[in-house]
């Protein structure tokens, strides 16, 4: 069943979580297999959207693999965003 909650504005750039009442009210251990399953997801997508930055940026220049997984780092702070320490086989699984 859908729950409302999860907001994005896609023009700015930004989310929000704002859950109902109806999954508030589930007991508490409900509630954290439920997010524990969102949780999933959601760290796909960011694996998936890690990549995508990765290969829109460093992955453009000529750049040793080590050169390119240092300067992502460097991106990554930017972004205030850690860098999975398993860049590498994200790399090659996205």
């Amino acid at each position: 069943m859908p729950v409302d909650g999860l907001f994005a504005d896609l023009s700015c750039g930004i989310g929000s979580v704002c859950l109902p009442d109806t999954f508030t009210q589930l007991s508490g251990a409900l509630q954290l297999a439920i997010v524990r399953d969102w949780r999933r997801g959601v760290d796909a997508a960011r694996n998936r959207a890690l990549v995508l930055l990765y290969r829109e940026t460093v992955g453009l220049t000529a750049l040793s693999l080590p050169a390119k997984l240092a300067r992502f780092h460097e991106l990554c702070a930017e972004y205030g965003e850690d860098r999975p320490p398993d860049m590498a086989r994200l790399l090659q699984h996205y």
